[in-house]
């Protein structure tokens, strides 16, 4: 029927047309939204990723060029990162992280991009996330992100140190976002995007 097929799309264009009138910045073509107000301090750090990326990893990189054209700071799901295929655009809850050493957090984004990418190129090889392949897929997406972080950490375990990079698998932490339904993962959403605006 129409609806089923429009609506999605209809979404999706809302969306690219939100994102591209909150771009900041770009990074060799990769637009950088910032939905939340965080400005510089989110472009200049995810800007600052995609080089880690780039530089230590042209095998990585080309992957996420692939599969991924814009970067937006928004709120999304309940993990903080969530890549939709249909528009190659990963969705940051980014957070500045002022405890650790800018180095770190650089690294960390990198870390997630190189996950999110491996979403990006799971997806482009026919193979959906479902309740059937969810554990299957985050566990190759971290394996990915883990071994952009060894690489990291083999260049400089002083700057990059193992220990704060390295991402243990764990499917109970992902089990609570997976076995929500469509209303419960809106009504979360909703809630996590006010309490964003009033505390941002």
């Amino acid at each position: 029927t129409l609806m089923p097929s429009f609506l999605p799309k209809f979404v999706d264009r809302m969306m690219l047309w939100s994102i591209r009138g909150s771009v900041k910045s770009r990074f060799d073509g990769i637009g950088l939204a910032d939905m939340r107000g965080d400005g510089d301090s989110f472009s200049n750090i995810i800007q600052a990723s995609l080089r880690l990326i780039q530089e230590q990893d042209p095998r990585r990189y080309a992957r996420v060029k692939q599969h991924i054209a814009w970067i937006a700071n928004q709120i999304n799901n309940a993990m903080g990162a969530q890549y939709e295929p249909s528009i190659r655009t990963l969705f940051l809850e980014f957070d500045e992280a002022g405890e650790l050493q800018l180095d770190v957090v650089i690294a960390h984004y990198a870390c997630i991009i190189v996950h999110e990418a491996t979403h990006g190129l799971i997806d482009s090889r026919g193979i959906k996330m479902s309740t059937e392949t969810a554990v299957r897929i985050e566990r190759l997406c971290t394996a990915e992100q883990n071994r952009f972080a060894v690489r990291l950490s083999a260049r400089d375990p002083a700057r990059y140190p193992s220990v704060l990079l390295q991402h243990k698998f764990d499917a109970r932490y992902w089990e609570p976002e997976w076995k929500k339904g469509g209303g419960e993962r809106a009504s979360s959403f909703a809630k996590r995007w006010l309490h964003d605006r009033k505390t941002g």
